[in-house]
Order: C-alpha cells, then sequence, then structure tokens
C-alpha cells in the first residue's frame, strides 16, 4: 500500500471516530476552563506524535514477512532494536534527524488540524454558555 492512500477498512474506522466526535461535541457541556485544561494535555500528546512521526518509518508487517523481504538485514535489525521497550539510541548506520517530510507523510498534520478544529469548536461551544 502506497503512503496516502486510504483502505476502506481506514475509511470505515475515520468515519466511526468522525460520527463518535460528533456526538461527543453534541451532548458536551464545555467550560472555558476544561477546553484550556483539554487542549493543553491533547497539545502535549500531538506535539509527542508529531516528533515520533518525524523519526518513524510506518511499515505494518509482520516480521515473518519482513524476514522474508529484507533477509539477513532484518535478522540484523530484529537482533539490536527491542520489540517492546524503545531505545534512545539510534539504529547503527541509520541517517538521523527528525524529518518534516517523514511527518507528513504519516499523516500527522491531518491530526493536528483535526485537534484544532474540534478544539475550536469546543472553545466556540463554551463561549457560548
Amino acid at each position: 500500500m502506497s503512503p496516502g492512500r486510504i483502505t476502506l477498512p481506514g475509511l470505515a474506522r475515520l468515519l466511526v471516530l468522525y460520527a463518535f466526535v460528533g456526538v461527543l461535541l453534541a451532548i458536551s457541556r464545555p467550560t472555558p476552563a476544561l477546553v484550556a485544561a483539554g487542549a493543553a494535555v491533547a497539545g502535549a500528546g500531538e506535539a509527542l506524535r508529531v516528533w515520533a512521526a518525524g523519526h518513524l518509518v510506518k511499515e505494518r508487517i509482520e516480521g515473518t514477512r519482513l524476514r522474508l523481504r529484507h533477509g539477513d538485514a532484518f535478522a540484523r535489525y530484529a537482533r539490536v532494536v527491542p520489540r517492546l521497550l524503545p531505545s534512545w539510541r539510534r539504529y547503527p548506520g541509520e541517517p538521523g534527524g527528525w524529518s518534516a517530510r517523514l511527518m507528513a507523510r504519516n499523516r500527522e498534520p491531518a491530526v493536528a488540524l483535526g485537534l484544532l478544529l474540534v478544539f475550536g469548536l469546543l472553545a466556540w461551544k463554551s463561549a457560548g454558555r
């Protein structure tokens, strides 16, 4: 699957998410203080996501398929990189640093825009109380 392409399960997941957010917005009774607190927590979480998305190459293929596809290179990688707990050390031989292009490829700007929209609607709704 190429980056940026939305599959049918991905589209269904997005539609369910949008419906859920719509219902929450409809039944919410936000106050300016609660919106500010929620925006601070969500903003910190999104900052972490943007940082991570600029470092991660998302590859959603299980280990067996990766071994078949990459052979010895994946075997070396699997020996060095922890499976569950990440390491702060860079994988040997990998170019380093954060990449805006990689962050955009991981679709993080759309998530940030969605958060801004939701918190904008909550702020608007709280101002009208």
